[in-house]
C-alpha cells in the first residue's frame, strides 16, 4: 500500500496535479486535476477506496511562511441576520466560517464548554443552519451567511440525560433577553411513540412555550437506531427489496425481531406548535449512492413517521369516521439527510480539524435535514423580519410538494399511499415557491384573531378575465393557529378548532347561520377541517388544501370568492381553559398562493394575474414586504 501511494503521489505531480494529504496519507486533496482522471485512478490503484467531487480543504501562505490549511470557501454576512439557537452539543469555536457568525450568546448545562463540541454533532448543524443548501454548491467560492448563532449546549456526549426544565428556562430567556425566535433542537429523547399515544410532557412544555412567545422550534422526529438497522441487515432479518416501506408498517405479519412501532416517531416531535421535520434519502449528489434506501426522493430508511394511527383498535374498537383527522400529521416537512450504509450515501458536513474526519465529514440523519429547514426559516424571517412565526411556519409549508411526485412505485396502493403522507407531511419545502412570485403567481399572508364561536370572512376578487380563459387558477392555501395545550387530556390537548373555507362570493350573516354546501366554489370542496364532532375529534392546528378553479366554478358576472374563517372549540375541558377558550382572541396566519396554469403545453398565459390580484385587491404582496411594514390585521 505505501508503495502504492508513493507512485500515486509522484504519478499526480508528474501530471501537475497538486496533492495535499493528512498525516496518516489516509486521505488525499487533489487540486487543478483533468477530465478522465478519476476514471485513471480507479482502475489502476487498489488502494482507492472513495473519489468524491466536495468542498476540500485549501492549503493557504501563513503570516510566518508556514502553511496553514483553511476550508476552501469565504463567508459573506449580511447586518442584522437573524440570529439562530442551536440547541445541541455545543458548537467547535475553532471552525473558521463559523467564527464570523458566531455570538457572545452561549449557555452551556454540561459543566464542559458550550464552544466545545466533542462529538461534533452540534457543530455539523450549525454549519448546515448556517449555510443552507448553498453549501452543496461547490462552485461558490463565497457563502452568503443564512444566519448569526447563540449556543445552548444541552449534553456533551450523544447519550447524556437532558435538563428539560433548564432547557425551557433558558429558551424562555433566549427570546425575552435577545429577542432570539428560532431554535433548532436535532435531538429527541430515547424511545419511540406509541400508536395514538398521548402528547409527552416535553413536548406539551414546547406546545406551551411557543404559544407564550413569538418563536418557532424546529425538531428532528428522531433517527431509527443505526446499530439495530446495521444488525438486522448483517443477521439477514432484513431485505432491503422485501422491506421496503413495510418497514414502517407491517402488522400481519411483522418483521421477525422487529415491531413497525419502532419506526414511530420521538418525543418532543409531536408538538403541535412547533415545526417537526424528517429526512429524504438525497444528499445533493447526482451520482448513485449504494445507500439503504432506493430512491433519494423516498423517506429515508432511518427516518421516522407519525404515530397517529387510525386504523389502530382502541378500546377494541376502530375510530369512527368524524374522529379521524387527515390533517393531523407529523412530521410537517421532510428534506434530504442522506442515506446510510455507506459513508458515501452520507451528507457532507462541517468539522472541526482535530476530529477523525477534519474539515468535511460524511453523516446522515434527521439532525441534518432539520437544520436545513432551520435555515430557510432563517431566509425567511430575514427577508420578512415583520411576520410573526405562525406565519413563517405557514409560508414553509404552503410552498411544500410531494418529494417523490404523486405517484412513487413503492406507494402505489391505498395503505401505502397513507404510509408516504405518515413519513412526509405536507412534503419537501420549494424555496422557489416561498420566496419569490413572478407575474403568473402571487403569495399574501394573512395575519389576524378570531373569538370563539365566531364568524369571520373576507372577498378576494379575481381580474374579469378569470371568467373566459381556458387556463386554470391553482390555489393553495394553508392554514396555522397556535393553542395553549391542556395538560393530561388526550383528546382535547388542542382543545381549540379553526378552519377556513374557500367558497362562492355570499354575505357574511347568511353564510354564518347556513350549510355552506350550497355555495361551495368547487363541489365536495368546503372547510378544511370539518367541525362536526367536536368533543370526539382530534384536531389539527396545520390545514392545507391545493385545487384548481376554472371559469366556471365562478358566478357569471362576479369573479371573487369568499375566504371565511370560523372558530369552535371543546367544552369537556377544565373551566380554567374553557374560559380561556373564550375570553381570548385566537390569532392564526393563512398563507394564500395563487398561480396561473396553462392548458396545455402551447396555451399563453395571461402575465398579468400578479398585478391584477394585487390592484384589485389592494394587497402588499409577500414578495414586496419591507422591514418595518406590518402585516397585522391585513393582508
Amino acid at each position: 500500500a505505501k508503495e502504492q501511494l508513493n507512485y500515486l503521489t509522484d504519478y499526480l505531480k508528474s501530471e501537475g496535479v497538486e496533492v495535499s494529504s493528512t498525516q496518516e496519507d489516509n486521505l488525499l486533496f487533489l487540486k487543478n486535476g483533468f477530465s478522465g482522471l478519476d476514471k485513471i485512478l480507479v482502475e489502476n490503484f487498489d488502494i482507492i477506496r472513495l473519489i468524491t467531487s466536495a468542498r476540500v480543504p485549501v492549503i493557504k501562505p501563513g503570516k510566518v511562511a508556514t502553511p496553514v490549511r483553511s476550508y476552501g470557501f469565504e463567508v459573506s454576512v449580511e447586518e442584522d441576520l437573524p440570529i439562530v439557537c442551536v440547541v445541541d452539543t455545543g458548537v467547535q469555536a475553532q471552525v473558521e466560517p463559523l467564527a464570523e457568525l458566531m455570538t457572545d450568546i452561549t449557555i452551556d448545562h454540561t459543566g464542559t464548554a458550550a464552544l466545545w463540541d466533542e462529538v461534533g454533532h452540534g457543530t455539523a448543524v450549525a454549519g448546515l443552519i448556517a449555510f443552507g443548501t448553498d453549501f452543496y454548491d461547490y462552485s461558490l467560492e463565497e457563502i452568503p451567511a443564512k444566519a448569526r448563532l447563540a449556543v445552548l449546549k444541552v449534553i456533551h456526549e450523544q447519550n447524556d440525560d437532558l435538563n428539560i426544565v433548564a432547557l425551557i428556562r433558558d429558551i424562555r430567556e433566549l427570546y425575552l433577553s435577545y429577542d432570539i425566535r428560532i431554535f433548532n433542537i436535532s435531538l429527541n429523547l430515547p424511545g419511540s411513540k406509541p400508536y395514538n399515544g398521548a402528547i409527552g410532557k416535553f413536548a406539551f412544555e414546547l406546545d406551551k412555550l411557543a404559544y407564550e412567545l413569538d418563536i418557532l422550534i424546529i425538531n428532528s422526529v428522531g433517527n431509527y437506531k443505526f446499530e439495530d438497522i446495521d444488525t438486522m441487515y448483517l443477521l439477514g432479518d432484513l431485505d432491503i427489496e422485501a422491506h421496503y416501506p413495510s418497514f414502517f408498517y407491517q402488522t400481519t405479519p411483522e418483521i421477525e425481531g422487529h415491531s413497525c412501532e419502532f419506526t414511530n416517531l420521538q418525543e418532543p416531535s409531536e408538538s403541535m406548535n412547533n415545526l417537526s421535520v424528517g429526512a429524504l434519502a438525497g444528499n445533493f449528489e447526482p451520482e448513485v449512492t449504494d445507500g439503504i434506501t432506493p430512491a433519494k426522493e423516498y423517506p429515508a430508511f432511518y427516518s421516522r413517521k407519525s404515530h397517529w394511527d387510525s386504523s389502530a383498535l382502541i378500546n377494541n374498537a376502530k375510530l369512527k369516521g368524524n374522529q379521524r383527522n387527515k390533517h393531523l400529521n407529523k412530521p410537517d416537512l421532510v428534506f434530504e439527510g442522506g442515506d446510510y450504509l455507506s459513508l458515501e450515501a452520507g451528507m457532507e458536513v462541517l468539522s472541526s480539524p482535530q476530529h477523525s474526519s477534519p474539515y468535511f465529514a460524511r453523516l446522515a440523519g434527521t439532525s441534518l435535514a432539520t437544520p436545513l429547514i432551520t435555515s430557510m426559516v432563517a431566509r425567511l424571517v430575514n427577508e420578512y423580519p415583520e411576520l410573526k412565526m405562525t406565519s413563517i411556519k405557514a409560508l414553509l409549508i404552503n410552498s411544500a410538494e410531494s418529494p417523490a411526485g404523486k405517484n412513487p412505485p413503492h406507494f402505489n396502493s391505498a395503505d401505502t399511499k397513507k404510509l408516504f403522507h405518515k413519513l412526509t407531511g405536507n412534503g419537501r419545502p420549494n424555496p422557489d415557491r416561498f420566496m419569490e412570485s413572478n407575474e403568473d403567481s402571487i403569495s399574501f399572508v394573512i395575519e389576524d384573531s378570531i373569538n370563539f364561536d365566531g364568524f369571520y370572512s373576507f372577498d378576494l376578487r379575481f381580474p374579469d378575465w378569470v371568467l373566459s380563459t381556458k387556463n386554470k387558477i391553482e390555489l393553495t392555501a394553508t392554514l396555522v393557529y397556535k393553542f395553549l395545550p391542556v395538560s393530561n387530556n388526550h383528546l382535547a390537548s388542542l382543545p381549540l378548532h379553526i378552519s377556513f373555507g374557500i367558497f362562492k362570493p355570499t354575505d357574511i350573516a347568511v353564510m354564518s347561520q347556513q350549510d355552506l354546501e350550497n355555495f361551495q366554489l368547487r363541489s365536495g370542496v368546503s372547510w378544511a377541517e370539518d367541525h362536526f364532532g367536536v368533543e370526539d375529534r382530534v384536531f389539527s392546528n396545520v390545514q392545507k388544501v391545493c385545487y384548481s378553479i376554472s371559469s366556471h366554478h365562478f358566478d357569471a358576472d362576479n369573479p371573487s370568492v369568499a375566504i371565511a374563517m370560523r372558530c369552535y372549540g371543546k367544552s369537556t375541558i377544565p373551566q380554567a381553559d374553557f374560559r380561556h377558550l373564550r375570553e381570548s382572541a385566537h390569532p392564526f396566519s393563512l398563507v394564500i398562493g395563487l398561480r396561473e396554469i396553462p392548458r396545455t403545453k402551447k396555451s399563453k398565459l395571461s402575465g398579468s394575474l400578479y398585478n391584477d390580484i394585487e390592484a384589485l385587491n389592494e394587497l402588499q404582496a409577500i414578495a414586496d414586504l419591507e422591514a418595518g411594514s406590518s402585516v397585522e390585521g391585513g393582508i
